[in-house]
């Protein structure tokens, strides 16, 4: 259950409470400065996974859209991000647009080194439609056509470890 208050004349009004999507809880939640939309990001221990990836509130907490990441990037670029054991580490600090309309969500340009912060890539999420669309549509196509790299090269390393799981043992060459 979650509760929505704003602090009136001195003393806090809740505007509303009531069960939320999520299975557990939320990671992450912003709140419009009116109070219109929360927007609330992943899951508890499973950043990236679930239905629940966005879960749009209207104004009396009502889930007015959910959104699974697979509805916010394509397959290829979702399985090309970075993933641990529990999480795929797929955004930044999510905002609302300066018009109130949309949340922006800074996205995660796939990456083979995975020893750096992930540069990344601005999509909008419109509060009313529940659409998803690029900030800048130059920047998404690159962060498409790197991900498509990243992707190939993945395949490519995982063919290459089955092939040599795979492949008949040899006997020593030398007797050291």
């Amino acid at each position: 259950t979650a509760r929505l208050e704003r602090l009136l004349d001195g003393r806090w009004q809740v505007l509303w409470e009531r069960p939320i999507a999520n299975e557990v809880a939320p990671v992450s939640a912003i709140v419009r400065s009116d109070g219109q939309y929360v927007v609330t990001f992943d899951d508890w221990h499973g950043l990236g996974y679930g239905p629940n990836t966005v879960a749009i509130y209207g104004e009396t907490g009502t889930l007015v859209h959910a959104l699974a990441l697979s509805d916010i990037v394509p397959a290829d670029y979702l399985r090309a991000m970075p993933h641990s054991v529990s999480s795929i580490h797929w955004r930044g600090e999510p905002r609302f647009s300066p018009d109130g309309r949309r949340v922006i969500i800074p996205v995660s340009i796939p990456s083979n080194d995975f020893t750096q912060e992930y540069a990344k890539v601005e999509l909008a999420v419109d509060l009313v439609e529940g659409t998803v669309s690029p900030v800048d549509a130059q920047a998404w196509e690159a962060a498409l056509a790197i991900g498509r790299t990243v992707l190939a090269g993945q395949i490519a390393a995982e063919a290459a470890q089955k092939t040599a799981f795979l492949a008949p043992l040899l006997r020593p060459t030398v007797n050291a």
